[in-house]
């Protein structure tokens, strides 16, 4: 369009109307989509709508586009020029609480393949952020947020209560919510290769379904602080998704052993996920696990109150998955 209306083949007018019908012109979300998805369209974006600028063909500088997505909340990472971010160790670029860095992880990556690491402090406004293909690793500490992952790979890491997690074609993505309470993910596929991890550990997860059969907590093995595999009981209905109604679903499902762990030799109390399904067919996971300590790692039981029963005040909603219910899932879409 600039290029026309240049050499004169195109009115003001004529533009403003072509600019119009353009698909990527009739909706902010759309553009922004586009956007993310790095089509290189050449569009504009309404910067009082959504903080940004360009597409990813026409890249701004990080202190650029940090800033002006501090104005209404909306960071759109792909408008980021790479080239323009300190060279690591650098903290990198930050705004109103949103800072994005050239991480390094040799341990994971190649000393040579960088990738843009993106932080979110506590007390930070909510804000919506859009991942890239550069910046694939987040770490939301606040509350409130709505994630977008972008077309690589991603890890995401919540920290806070009531993020929301919009997942999308990406070939696999690590939501990573071991501190997280009441989060809403959006477009998880079982068996696409997302994973879910919701406790921490590397050794495989244990699925086990209480819905025939209650689970019987002595029975199983809680592990220790450097050896333990995540245990998810699928408790079936969860009703309303109350606690109460959670409680009463888990105690049909699940006998709980009221196991204490051992501190002296790392030894782990009892801790368990429960997944249900609520009246909206959504899989909700529930932990069962005494506080976690600094290293995520509990050592005293779930079982709190003492009553060998699963209580209301005893278990923490993590996180809600629309639209899968939880007999949908299988081991390898959680951790």
């Amino acid at each position: 369009w600039a290029g026309q209306m240049d050499n004169g083949s195109l009115s003001g007018a004529a533009t403003l109307i072509s600019f119009t019908n353009a698909t990527a012109g009739t909706s902010t979300i759309n553009a922004v989509s586009g956007a993310t998805a790095g089509s290189g369209g050449g569009w504009l974006i309404n910067p009082s709508v959504t903080g940004g600028y360009a597409d990813p063909g026409l890249q701004e500088s990080a202190s650029t586009v940090m800033n002006q997505g501090a104005v209404n909340h909306f960071y759109n990472l792909s408008l980021i020029d790479p080239s323009s971010l300190p060279a690591w160790p650098s903290s990198g670029v930050s705004a109103d609480g949103v800072s994005c860095a050239v991480n390094y992880s040799p341990q994971f990556w190649p000393a040579n393949a960088p990738n843009g690491f993106v932080a979110i402090a506590n007390g930070t406004p909510a804000s919506t952020i859009y991942l890239s293909a550069y910046f694939y690793d987040l770490m939301a500490n606040n509350s409130g947020d709505c994630i977008h992952d972008g077309p690589g790979n991603d890890v995401i890491t919540i920290n806070g209560s009531g993020t929301t997690v919009m997942l999308g074609t990406a070939a696999t993505d690590e939501i990573v919510l071991q501190k997280a309470t009441g989060a809403y993910v959006f477009g998880f596929t079982p068996g696409h290769g997302s994973l879910l991890e919701a406790t921490s550990s590397f050794l495989p997860t244990v699925l086990l379904n209480g819905t025939a059969t209650p689970v019987q907590g002595s029975s199983l093995n809680f592990g220790t602080a450097s050896s333990s595999s995540p245990i998810f009981v699928n408790i079936g209905s969860v009703g309303g998704n109350s606690a109460a109604e959670v409680a009463t679903a888990a105690n049909a499902a699940y006998k709980v052993s009221d196991f204490n762990g051992n501190a002296a030799n790392g030894a782990l109390g009892e801790q368990v996920m429960f997944l249900g399904t609520d009246v909206g067919g959504n899989t909700e996971v529930w932990a069962f696990r005494a506080p976690l300590s600094p290293v995520q790692a509990p050592i005293t039981g779930a079982d709190l109150n003492g009553n060998h029963l699963v209580d209301a005040n005893e278990i923490t909603l993590i996180a809600t998955l629309i639209g899968v219910p939880a007999s949908g899932l299988t081991a390898a879409d959680l951790a």
